[in-house]
């Protein structure tokens, strides 16, 4: 695990091979500010109540953080969660590109800049060093195979994999994908977290569900009226 959930779930997300996320840019605009909604809650810097967003943040020079913490202390009154996952939506590709060159940076992803179809520029980030995903990938394997008990980070990190759909990506074939999957739902279900239905992880893992249901549908109805 990285030191925020949203640098491990991009880990957890890249493909090592083609050096581009393996979850559509619909599904990964709300998880990744899911994903730093729980960086959030995880560092004390905001609490939730009756599924509202409560500031107590910090200045770190981080800029993805801090984009957030100012957002955050823009808002005239508390906001819910459903509130910030679609906010923070909005600005998901800058905060999944500044993480992305912050990695690279740090000599921990390749990034290397190619032409689709010979014409559009597109950009890919491979990883340094494949053990780095081989290693989360392990521990995340140790929790859902071999039920060992997952710390509060890889707690949140399952969350926003649930919410994500993306389970499968850990599996090493068809039948554990099957497996992987049930284990995801099962600790992710809200019976399973310390507060039932009132906890905020289960809270901002449910709103995240909910935006990427709402604009598939609205996506969907879009698309047949046209």
């Amino acid at each position: 695990m990285y030191e925020t959930i949203l640098k491990s779930f991009i880990i957890y997300a890249l493909d090592p091979e083609k050096g581009r996320i393996r979850i559509d840019s619909l599904r990964l605009r709300y998880s990744v500010a899911g994903a730093i909604l729980l960086d959030f809650l995880k560092n004390n810097e905001i609490t939730v109540r009756e599924k509202r967003v409560i500031p107590s943040v910090r200045r770190n020079g981080d800029p993805v953080h801090d984009t957030v913490a100012q957002l955050l202390e823009d808002q005239s009154r508390h906001r819910r969660v459903s509130f910030w996952i679609s906010r923070l939506s909005w600005k998901s590709r800058f905060f999944l590109n500044e993480t992305l060159k912050r990695f690279s940076s740090a000599g921990i992803l390749r990034h290397e800049r190619k032409l689709f179809l010979g014409l559009f520029p597109c950009n890919r980030w491979f990883i340094s060093d494949k053990r780095i995903q081989t290693e989360l990938y392990n521990s995340l394997r140790r929790v859902l195979l071999s039920d060992e008990k997952p710390s509060k980070e890889m707690e949140m990190l399952i969350s926003i994999i649930r919410a994500s759909e993306s389970a499968k990506l850990v599996a090493a074939n068809r039948e554990e994908k099957r497996i992987v999957v049930s284990a995801v739902r099962n600790l992710t279900h809200h019976d399973s977290y310390d507060g039932g239905r009132e906890s905020p992880v289960y809270i901002i893992q449910k709103a995240v569900i909910s935006a990427i249901s709402a604009s598939r549908a609205a996506a969907v109805s879009a698309a047949s009226s046209g």
